[in-house]
């Protein structure tokens, strides 16, 4: 009757799945959260840095005892061993004792930014006795760190069961040994199944992060100007063509830089006409230049490419839309694309055209549902094609393919409807600078994750302007030139996240 007795206590026991001996490695983290269906909700500054299952598997009963046995390497970032026995007291009792040794890494304890570290516990869901129809269907286990005073009820919430605090800057390996008991009610009639998770938990030290200008040169050498175009190409920043005032002399020269603040002409004439309130991209490797104006009413629908800045090569000198200058333009789903601007003194065009080399241009939509306008700014985020102010208007609108236009703000708070700067800079849109409708410049600087909702910084401590180009260069934005409160401009900004 005794061995029958045992053996039904024990093929219970082997059908359990009250996980076994673990070892964790960043491949499987996010694998096994997953499972667990567990995941951590705290902010950045709080991070699990691994996850880890104590695993027990039966193999083998002696006397009145179920024992197990588990062993390992110790090369994880987050391993747990576990020894425990299962000691019958009653047909309906079986008693768990045991421990669990947890060893965390030296290169966790190697990470100056974090604060402090704590491991925590919880029971995987579904843990309990199969079968089981009362309110204790959950396994009445407790932990408790070896040194320390109480056992602790583990549930389907995490509590924590040993700290560290930091800052950690020496490499060492620390391990926690921690305690178990419980007590298996009914242990003839039901089997279990079951997991302990394991959580390694960083707190991380506030960062606190902040936008800072610069003024990387007052007077570059090249002319001042307003209504040119800049952008990278080449891991250096571009400046090309404009309109310098007061001569109002249209420019069509070519200057390069490495570092925003020694600059180098690359031609002082290039072959295409001197021109204002044209755009420049890089595209297919080259910087290609499109459209712009002179004097009105001289208007251009060329397209111009290069390789090296120096040398241009005309694409094309008539595209099908129509000359134009103060559109914008960008590069989106592999394709050149030109939206809006003026085509005549005054005659403003709400049109999209759209290029895979230049040469072949295809009308997306004659009319997009913006108004028409000139000197609105361009920008690819999210997957999306955006449009934000120009004339008079204060919106932004986005589109996937050029033809649907969705509004995603009517009424933005940023002042400068007109020759702004916008780019894409640490995953969100900016908008800086420009003039609003009463003829003010402005020197505001907004951003928005979403193009709908924005934010304030300060204002830029460069000189209220509109007309300047705006780029992201070596991780920080750009500000070249502009028409500033009496004349254009020759100065270089950049802006820079700090983080501390």
């Amino acid at each position: 009757m005794k061995i029958r007795l045992l053996l039904l206590i024990s093929i219970c026991i082997i059908g359990f799945m009250f996980a076994g001996c673990s070892k964790l490695t960043d491949q499987v983290l996010d694998h096994n959260a997953l499972i667990n269906n567990k995941t951590d909700d705290a902010s950045e500054a709080r991070s699990v840095l691994a996850l880890s299952t104590v695993s027990i598997s039966v193999d083998k009963s002696t006397g009145n005892k179920l024992r197990t046995n588990c062993t390992g390497s110790s090369n994880g970032l987050f391993d747990a061993y576990s020894t425990i026995s299962f000691d019958i007291q009653s047909p309906e009792s079986i008693v768990a004792n045991g421990t669990i040794k947890l060893t965390v890494a030296k290169s966790v304890f190697n990470d100056s930014s974090i604060s402090n570290l704590s491991v925590e516990a919880y029971l995987a869901e579904g843990s309990g006795l199969i079968g089981q129809k009362e309110s204790q269907s959950i396994i009445p286990l407790e932990v408790s760190v070896t040194n320390g005073t109480q056992f602790k009820r583990l549930a389907q919430q995490p509590i924590t069961l040993k700290e560290w605090s930091g800052p950690f800057s020496n490499p060492t390996t620390e391990s926690v040994t921690l305690k178990l008991a419980g007590d298996f009610s009914y242990a003839l009639k039901q089997c279990y199944k079951g997991a302990i998770i394991l959580k390694l938990i960083a707190q991380k030290k506030p960062v606190t992060c902040e936008y800072i200008w610069n003024e990387e040169t007052e007077n570059a050498p090249f002319s001042t100007r307003r209504e040119h175009a800049s952008v990278v190409f080449d891991n250096k920043l571009w400046i090309i063509g404009g309109d310098s005032l007061p001569a109002a002399k249209r420019l069509n020269d070519v200057w390069y830089s490495s570092d925003g603040k020694n600059w180098t002409q690359a031609t002082p004439s290039a072959n295409w006409a001197p021109r204002r309130g044209h755009k420049c991209v890089v595209f297919d490797n080259k910087i290609w230049l499109l459209g712009g104006f002179n004097i009105v009413p001289e208007f251009y629908n060329d397209v111009w490419y290069s390789s090296d800045g120096m040398n241009w090569i005309q694409a094309t000198a008539s595209a099908n839309w129509q000359p134009r200058g103060a559109h914008t333009a960008t590069v989106f789903n592999n394709e050149l694309w030109i939206m809006g601007g003026e085509v005549y003194f005054m005659q403003r065009v709400n049109d999209v055209w759209h290029s895979p080399d230049g040469i072949t241009w295809t009308q997306a939509t004659a009319s997009a549902n913006w108004q028409p306008r000139t000197f609105s700014q361009s920008v690819v985020f999210d997957n999306k094609m955006w449009i934000l102010g120009g004339f008079i208007y204060r919106d932004a609108w986005y589109s996937t393919n050029g033809i649907d236009w969705n509004l995603a703000t009517g009424t933005a708070p940023w002042q400068g409807s007109t020759g702004h700067s916008s780019v894409v800079f640490d995953n969100k849109i900016w908008v800086m600078g420009g003039v609003d409708q009463q003829g003010v410049r402005q020197n505001d600087v907004w951003y928005s994750n979403d193009g709908g909702i924005w934010n304030q910084l300060p204002n830029a401590p460069w000189q209220s302007r509109w007309g300047q180009a705006g780029s992201v260069f070596m991780d920080k934005i750009w500000i070249t030139g502009g028409l500033g409160t009496t004349t254009t401009l020759a100065d270089v900004w950049s802006m820079s996240k700090i983080c501390h």
